[in-house]
């Protein structure tokens, strides 16, 4: 898919919730597909991990899914916010990139965005990459897919699947949506707490980011 047809692919996921039958249906929206032998990046925007917590990380994902990863000093080192911003935009600018993963969320992503949106020209030329995280990655999130409409997902931070964060489930449903053309998922067990959500009728409405992992993550 070409940076331009991107541009005109809306940035939510969107659910319905349907009152009366709690059933919350994500229809999620067109967005690229992870195959095996892709390559793909692991970022630390805030808060770096432990050295050997980021290699543990990359033998899971490339066991796993496939996959090549690569990582730079981001991942394990602090770096001033420049310095950061130049690191991710390296990833960034790398073509040869499917997905920019985020490890975990910390604090000083957003110090980020005037460093990343300096290079706002150089952004829009190139080819829109998938980028997932949580937590601080979240105006990361953002950024790119309110400025240059790119695909992005609020999802688990890397560095959970080497610290049992996450259940097997998340874990699970993540490598799914990553690498299966999924179009919707249901949740089906909420219980209804006051007469209007026993009532019939449906709403619906746009998602995006946090709000949409707290409702996956608020029915157990």
């Amino acid at each position: 898919m070409s940076v331009s047809d991107w541009r005109r692919q809306p940035s939510w996921i969107a659910f319905r919730i349907r009152k009366g039958a709690p059933t919350l249906s994500r229809e999620i929206l067109p967005f690229p597909v992870v195959r095996a032998g892709d390559n793909i990046a692991l970022v630390s925007t805030s808060r770096p991990s432990l050295r050997a917590e980021v290699a543990g990380v990359k033998q899971v994902i490339e066991q796993n899914y496939g996959v090549n990863v690569i990582y730079l000093d981001d991942t394990h080192t602090t770096f001033p916010p420049h310095e950061r911003a130049e690191l991710l935009l390296q990833h960034v600018f790398n073509d040869e990139l499917k997905l920019i993963w985020a490890l975990r969320g910390g604090e000083g992503s957003a110090d980020l965005i005037p460093y990343l949106d300096a290079k706002r020209e150089h952004i829009e030329q190139v080819q829109p990459k998938m980028l997932v995280g949580l937590s601080d990655f979240t105006p990361i999130l953002l950024y790119f897919a309110q400025q240059f409409g790119w695909p992005v997902v609020h999802g688990m931070g890397a560095v959970s699947l080497v610290t049992d964060h996450w259940d097997e489930t998340t874990h699970q449903l993540t490598q799914q949506f990553l690498m299966s053309p999924v179009r919707e998922q249901s949740i089906d067990d909420f219980v209804p707490l006051n007469a209007v959500a026993e009532g019939e009728g449906e709403v619906v409405a746009e998602a995006c980011a946090a709000n949409l992992s707290l409702a996956n993550i608020s029915r157990v």
